[in-house]
């Protein structure tokens, strides 16, 4: 979102970082820009190419239950809800 962003919106957040404490506009203009942006999907995106590379990287290890283990972690962050 911070990259995709304008200058003004870059700035916008930049400051909100800053605040000890944040309002309710703060709150709607960031929530806005995550909704411009699509930072939620992109993140998830993000989060499931890196996923199937751990996936993939467990590929070398024979196996057993740690290595299921490692799998169904894999999986579980990707999928749990918030």
């Amino acid at each position: 979102m911070f990259q995709k962003g304008n200058d003004e919106e870059r700035a916008f957040l930049s400051e909100i970082m800053k605040k000890e404490k944040r309002n309710e506009d703060d709150f709607s203009e960031t929530l806005a820009l995550i909704f411009k942006y699509k930072a939620v999907e992109t993140s998830l995106k993000k989060a499931e190419y890196f996923v199937n590379v751990s996936y993939d990287a467990l590929a070398i290890f024979p196996d057993n239950e740690d290595k299921k283990i490692l799998q169904n972690l894999t999986s579980f962050s990707l999928n749990r809800s918030f």
